[in-house]
């Protein structure tokens, strides 16, 4: 902004100086006021009532910055709570109605003044960024820079992609056809870059069709996600058509068609018609405060780590111009319930589809934001599935095909998660064999409506390891449910599993004679199904732990049956982490460890003392296993999603 500009708004306003925690601004109050910075520091914040506290969502403390300026566009509230952070700070603060009295009267200044704000605010969104985690880790891959390919316009698509576009709705259908020559489309294919952050492209993106990823870069190299955008005529890239670098990296998800529009068609048109000027750069200034919005909504997410809050507080942001019928008002309390996430994303794809403006713009940050949870929802809904493929099965089914079943529809489910699986090229090409694990409790989160939990942990080693392998899902030895638990009932009687008393069976009315009877079942049956050739699949912990208290202490019904077999089995052990957690933001891990023989440790009838020393000394050695499986995608790069190695 020239100097002589900045003189005649500077009499305009007052400079006067706040102390430590002076409130400058209000979220959500009317936004009667605006300043400039001109020395001291700031910080902003929001409110997250439901939490009865505030957010720290930025901090300014360079010269010459502007705040309060969402005054100047619809709906004239404050969007954050600014308080003064230094001992001082000294601004000049304007009157928004007698500085907008003053541009009505003179609009190059104003003009002048909205594209000073555009350069400005447009820092907030890196600075805001930079408050994220580094939730990716080192970069997966590097997008390739090369030149896209140039596609045929058609004037009628160029259109309608300008008419779908959230930006330029607020446009006569002339401007839109003045700037409709100058459309470039353009065809980029999977991994390449759009951009880079500080390149200066000289024009306006907007999505055709496609997946596009935005991110920045850490000093260490590091990528922060901050939003993928896949619809139809929304903004990509927009710094290039004020003159300044892009202030984030874009690449390209999977092939992508864009329209680029070049600068110097805008700056045609704007020095003919400075009231189109003033409006493109309010319209700007519209979406950094809409890139904002989904930026601070992702802290609420990373403070707090629960959806529903996270959408409740961007719904309040926008409490102002939401009307109260509107169907997004109920997101926040289908989004507490794994069994209504589908509702809310019905919603919100109706919504994104069929709403107002503002409904069409918040459906798609939610989208954006719910990422995560849109795959915890599938997998939920695949959980469903998995049980309902069971207990569906007539009593008289042949338990191979009801298994078998079972294991494609769990392969489907895990297909809505990230996962890996190492030592593949360790397992036996025969069956036969026994598969032990650290079984690892389930998180309620993934109750079924009818109270059973499909155990994750040990479904997975059944369909992703063992039914690709042998063509079989093996045989689970699995706890005998108590007398009120008719899911788990209804369930593992179709699967035909060898059953066994755990503590969490009704075993308070078993005498010994009972137990002991029960023990000699499972021995034969065991016996029975490994020299038959199928995979028996037991945990010797006897019952469920946390990741972080795995391995539980060990027992020795499965060495001990290994032992007593004229044809000793294989011990195949498996380590695994993570299954006791949320599908979203998380790894399921999976390490096949060296099969051996318990013969290669003890011997057969060893005294009791000899195999509590064993299992002594190979828990210490499984719990070695877990720390290993669960620092896989930590220290080691790792593109987690369906990852089987060998």
């Amino acid at each position: 902004m020239e100097r002589a500009v900045l003189d005649r708004l500077i009499l305009l306003g007052e400079q006067v100086d706040y102390l430590r925690g002076t409130k400058l601004t209000e979220q959500y109050a009317q936004a009667d006021r605006c300043y400039l910075l001109l020395n001291g520091k700031v910080n902003l914040y929001i409110n997250i009532e439901e939490k009865g506290k505030e957010l720290l969502v930025g901090r300014r403390g360079q010269a010459m910055t502007p705040m309060g300026w969402s005054g100047l566009n619809s709906p004239h509230r404050y969007t954050v709570t600014i308080k003064v952070s230094s001992s001082t700070a000294s601004l000049i603060c304007w009157d928004v109605s007698r500085l907008q009295t003053y541009f009505d009267q003179h609009p190059k200044d104003y003009l002048a003044f909205l594209q000073f704000l555009t350069v400005e605010a447009r820092k907030l969104i890196r600075e805001t960024g930079k408050f994220l985690d580094k939730t990716n880790g080192p970069d997966r891959f590097s997008p390739t820079i090369s030149t896209p390919e140039h596609l045929d316009r058609c004037d009628d698509e160029a259109l309608d992609i300008l008419r779908k576009s959230p930006f330029f709705e607020v446009f006569d259908e002339s401007f839109l056809r003045r700037i409709l020559p100058a459309a470039q489309k353009r065809l980029y294919g999977a991994g390449q870059s759009l951009f880079v952050e500080r390149e200066r492209k000289e024009g306006f993106l907007l999505m055709k069709e496609g997946e596009v990823d935005c991110y920045y870069h850490t000093r260490d190299g590091s990528q922060v996600p901050l939003r993928t955008i896949t619809s139809p005529g929304y903004v990509i890239g927009w710094s290039g058509v004020i003159g300044e670098g892009h202030i984030l990296s874009a690449s390209v998800k999977t092939p992508t068609e864009v329209f680029f529009i070049p600068r110097a068609i805008f700056q045609q048109l704007f020095e003919d018609d400075i009231e189109l000027a003033i409006a493109f750069h309010l319209r700007i200034l519209w979406l950094i405060s809409n890139r904002l919005q989904t930026l601070r909504a992702r802290l609420v997410l990373k403070r707090y780590d629960q959806e529903w809050l996270t959408i409740m507080s961007l719904i309040q942001q926008n409490a102002t111009r939401l009307e109260l019928d509107s169907q997004l008002n109920k997101l926040p309390y289908l989004l507490k319930s794994p069994l209504t996430l589908k509702d809310a994303f019905a919603i919100l794809e109706d919504t994104r589809l069929n709403g107002d403006s503002l409904e069409k713009q918040l459906s798609n940050i939610c989208l954006d934001i719910l990422q995560e949870t849109r795959r915890e929802q599938l997998f939920f809904e695949g959980l469903v599935k998995v049980y309902k493929e069971v207990s569906s099965q007539p009593v008289t089914a042949p338990v191979t095909i009801v298994r078998k079943r079972c294991a494609e529809e769990v392969i489907n489910t895990f297909g809505h998660t990230q996962y890996i699986i190492e030592g593949m090229d360790r397992l036996p090409n025969t069956g036969g064999n026994i598969f032990i694990y650290n079984h690892l409790r389930n998180h309620i989160y993934n109750t079924l409506p009818n109270g059973f939990q499909i155990t994750l942990d040990a479904h997975f080693i059944s369909s992703m390891i063992l039914y690709p392998q042998y063509g079989d899902p093996g045989t689970r030895i699995v706890r005998i449910g108590r007398g009120g638990e008719f899911g788990h009932q209804e369930y593992y009687k179709r699967l035909g599993h060898i059953n066994v008393f755990t503590p969490e069976s009704d075993v308070e009315q078993l005498t010994p004679e009972m137990k002991q009877q029960a023990r000699n079942t499972f021995y034969h049956q065991a016996a029975e199904e490994l020299a038959a050739g199928r995979n028996l699949i037991i945990s010797p912990e006897g019952t469920s732990f946390t990741t972080a208290e795995s391995p539980g202490p060990f027992r020795s019904g499965a060495f001990n049956l290994a032992l007593s077999l004229q044809k000793e089995p294989l011990i195949i052990p498996i380590a695994v982490a993570n299954f006791d957690q949320r599908v979203r933001h998380n790894i399921f891990k999976c390490v096949i460890q060296e099969p051996f023989r318990v013969s290669d440790h003890l011997t057969r009838g060893c005294s009791k003392g000899q195999m509590t020393g064993f299992l002594n000394n190979y828990q210490d050695v499984y719990k070695a296993y877990v720390e290993d499986v669960k620092a896989l995608g930590v220290t080691h790069q790792v593109e987690a999603r369906q990852l089987i190695s060998a």
